[in-house]
């Protein structure tokens, strides 16, 4: 986790919300001045090797980094918690046998199959 994304213990925070917004801030910031450089750094380009195409992604890409939407995700990502190797094969298998118990029983297995490829893609 980054220091600065860390919040404090709810028993010691005076404003959690505060605290919350102040990350997202943080992380829009931060994820906005590394778009800026990379247009700062493109800009002089030739065009036959920085295409019009290219710049207008850029942009996009700086346009999207500025959102909340963005912020709030990039927040939740770095201060969730991570799985070891062996807690993600345990969950997956729990979620297996979940999944079999449910199909026996004829019941629909989507949302735990959701959460078994969740848990494959998690950092």
């Amino acid at each position: 986790m980054t220091p600065e994304l860390t919040m404090q213990q709810p028993d010691r925070a005076v404003n959690p919300v505060k605290e919350l917004g102040t990350s997202i801030i943080s992380v829009i910031k931060t994820n906005r001045k590394h778009s800026r450089s990379i247009l700062k750094e493109r800009e002089d380009m030739d065009i036959h090797r920085y295409s019009v195409k290219q710049a207008l992604q850029d942009i996009q890409v700086y346009h999207q980094s500025c959102s909340i939407q963005l912020g709030v995700s990039e927040v939740a990502r770095m201060t969730s918690q991570r799985m070891t190797l062996d807690e993600k094969k345990a969950a997956i298998e729990s979620l297996l046998q979940l999944r079999q118990t449910l199909m026996k029983q004829g019941l629909s297995t989507r949302s735990v199959q959701q959460k078994i490829d969740a848990v494959i893609l998690a950092d």
